[in-house]
């Protein structure tokens, strides 16, 4: 069952991914305006905009994200966005090939604003400084009672206005290092996501639904020669041979396009000439214990009950067509033609009424 993600930002959708694909911690989902939405994998969704200094339970939950997406040393993972969330948002974006938050024209218009009030507020002190000097200045023409009255009141200004200095100067050091809004990321609760259909198109209002996703499955991806294509199909049933020699059942669920010898994709291959196969397993609780581990996948196309098996090189052709075995008699070798039925595996079962199991045959 699919699941749809919905966005509440606004924008202009300008990239999408495809239907299959599938999306790490750490990678683009869409992106809006020429800007990424990145997909994390944690336990608390971002509600808020967080920047230098935020605290709480989400910020945690970022952070915790941002680690495991390797971007944020395990150290630094605590409930406070400081300066080492800053660089990891910084180094998300990087990674993926994006100007981090800061250097973005959104980025730049938030450090212009804030080194505008930064400066007003800089100046305004300087102006309640140079009145406190000058009341003191004028201190002696006024009677003791007044004197006091103003130079309190200077003072209060100028109390005021390093107040407003230090605030301009901790939001502009905001501005300057990273920031990150929920619409900048989509934190999940799942370790990767599969897309499972897109919705929206490149150009749409990035409002409401984008696309729905699953949770992808353990497969078994396997090459085939093109002599095993021409037997296999979608939907074909099949047994997984796993590495404890135990069986799990599967279906055949995406027969891929051949790789021709000599092509670019040929050579990425270990098999040259040879067609992907994706299977598909029923039991994912088996499955996900064997992700990365070697198996076997074994096809049954055809069968024969109660059949003599020999190796394939003992087949003999006869000169007037069909095959032959030689038995071995004693010290007498006998040409005896059988009936192939079905060859598989370098075997070969074969049936004649003057071949018992058990009898010997040459194998050259």
């Amino acid at each position: 069952m699919s699941e749809a993600l919905t966005f509440s930002g606004d924008g202009i959708i300008t990239w999408l991914p495809e239907p299959g694909d599938l999306v790490r911690p750490g990678e683009p989902l869409l992106e809006v305006n020429g800007r990424p939405v990145f997909f994390l994998s944690g336990d608390v969704p971002l509600w808020r905009e967080l920047s230098l200094g935020d605290r709480g339970k989400d910020v945690l939950s970022l952070n915790e994200a941002l680690h495991d997406a390797g971007h944020l040393s395990a150290a630094r993972v605590d409930e406070v966005f400081g300066e080492g969330a800053s660089g990891a948002v910084g180094s998300l974006h990087a990674a993926a090939g994006y100007v981090e938050p800061s250097g973005s024209e959104v980025g730049r218009e938030r450090i212009a604003t804030a080194e505008g009030v930064h400066a007003d507020a800089v100046a305004a002190l300087q102006e309640a400084r140079d009145a406190l000097a000058a009341r003191q200045d004028t201190g002696g023409e006024q009677d003791a009672a007044d004197a006091a009255t103003s130079s309190a009141g200077a003072h209060r200004e100028v109390s005021r206005a390093q107040e407003q200095v230090d605030t301009a100067a901790r939001e502009l050091a905001r501005a300057r290092a990273e920031w990150v809004a929920p619409s900048d990321v989509v934190i999940l609760d799942v370790d990767e996501l599969q897309v499972d259909e897109v919705v929206a198109r490149v150009g749409d209002p990035a409002g409401g639904e984008v696309l729905r996703w699953t949770v992808p499955e353990v497969h078994v991806l396997t090459d085939v020669t093109p002599s095993q294509r021409t037997a296999l199909a979608a939907g074909d049933e099949v047994e997984v041979v796993l590495p404890s020699a135990a069986t799990i059942p599967g279906v055949i669920g995406r027969i891929g396009a051949r790789r021709a010898p000599g092509g670019e994709e040929s050579a990425m291959s270990a098999a040259a000439d040879s067609t992907p196969v994706r299977v598909d397993l029923d039991d994912q609780d088996v499955a996900a214990e064997l992700v990365g581990s070697p198996v076997r996948v074994e096809v049954v196309t055809d069968e024969v009950e109660s059949a003599l098996v020999v190796p394939v090189t003992a087949l003999v052709a006869l000169a007037e067509g069909g095959y032959a075995v030689e038995k071995l008699d004693g010290t007498r070798v006998a040409l005896v033609p059988v009936d192939v039925q079905l060859v598989a595996e370098a075997r070969a079962a074969i049936s004649s009424g003057h071949l018992v199991e058990g009898d010997e045959v040459v194998v050259p």
